[in-house]
């Protein structure tokens, strides 16, 4: 994906939900239920990298793990 995508309006997506119950006393009911689902891209920095980092080694200064006897 690449940063023109950012700017693009959100996708707004409505789903309606009918949920038919029955009272105690034998009533049918119908509730009816919106939900709204707000799409938005991803922002994008504008000096963000084009490649994944492929890493470096460890500092000298940055303390290592320690790892008990086997592993």
């Amino acid at each position: 994906m690449d940063s023109s995508d950012a700017g693009e309006p959100a996708a707004v997506i409505v789903e309606e939900a009918d949920t038919v119950m029955t009272t105690p006393e034998g009533k049918t009911v119908i509730i009816e239920e919106d939900y709204v689902t707000v799409v938005v891209p991803p922002t994008l920095s504008e000096d963000a990298p084009t490649a994944p980092h492929k890493g470096e080694p460890p500092s000298p200064n940055q303390p290592q793990p320690v790892y008990p006897d086997g592993l």
